[in-house]
């Protein structure tokens, strides 16, 4: 098969091959992509299919430029989301993630990540399992989850290696954070200008990616992820989070972060979760 010209579409993403390389763009918000398992299940099987076609040498994801956790995740969650530890629609988020970082982690051609406008951390965690990270200007990057105490997926493995412990921990406590402060931090590799984003993808792509594909893959294998590392994090992770959902000083502060920020009321949230009983 040709896959030079080959484009497709699904609910969640645009992507096309041209000159050898996979163009991924996030047309949806991250918790609707990873709570659409089956859109993720035929991203995970369209990648695996070209991973390995010799003609395809480089994946440029684009992250979903209005990537707010305030405006859609948490209130997807508080309407949809009984919060027990028995909540299939929880589990699948956790696999679809789980396995969305794995996967990404151990895809055997150089990758790099593209944010632009909000981003929340989910995102960015899950940025840090490409090789390459550039954001545009004026990109921020926020995380809701510490003001109700909950972990946000993704923050074990990468976060800590890239920053030390201490230094992950005081990070997780942020609200909000630049793309300068990400970069200064190693958590980003460059910060552009939007018109400047075709000539930097085409010196990754026709230089960097060509000349040392060889040397990136072996450099990732050498430092960036320890799989069974990686997957126990994932899991503990799932624990501490399922733990959270459950407490209850998480329903008292959820209900009031509902009210306040998200404009859900507390009826609202205990009739959604009635109907799915």
């Amino acid at each position: 098969m040709d896959h030079s010209a080959q484009n497709m579409q699904s609910p969640l993403f645009d992507w096309h091959i041209a000159e050898g390389v996979l163009h991924i763009k996030q047309t949806k918000h991250v918790f609707e992509v990873t709570s659409d398992t089956d859109a993720l299940f035929k991203l995970y099987e369209h990648l695996k299919s070209i991973s390995t076609n010799r003609n395809i040498h480089a994946l440029i994801y684009y992250s979903h430029a209005n990537d707010s956790t305030f405006s859609a995740s948490w209130k997807s969650m508080a309407l949809a989301l009984p919060m027990t530890t028995a909540n299939k629609r929880a589990e699948r988020y956790f696999n679809a993630i789980n396995n969305f970082i794995t996967f990404l982690s151990t895809l055997k051609i150089p990758t790099v990540h593209i944010a632009s406008g909000l981003n929340s951390l989910l995102s960015l965690n899950i940025s840090l399992s490409f090789d390459y990270r550039i954001a545009m200007e004026r990109t921020m990057f926020e995380n809701p989850n510490a003001a109700l105490g909950v972990i946000t997926k993704g923050s074990g493995y990468y976060l800590p290696k890239i920053l030390g412990e201490m230094k992950a921990i005081e990070i997780l406590g942020w609200r909000q954070f630049s793309a300068e402060e990400a970069l200064s931090l190693g958590l980003i590799d460059k910060i552009i200008k939007q018109d400047d984003v075709e000539q930097e993808l085409s010196f990754l792509t026709t230089q960097e990616f060509t000349e040392n594909r060889p040397y990136i893959l072996s450099l990732r294998k050498l430092y960036k992820c320890n799989l069974k590392d990686l997957e126990q994090s994932l899991a503990h992770e799932d624990e501490l989070i399922r733990a959270r959902l459950i407490s209850p000083s998480f329903e008292r502060l959820f209900e009031h972060h509902c009210v306040t920020i998200l404009g859900v009321t507390p009826e609202q949230i205990r009739s959604a979760h009635h109907a799915q009983e």
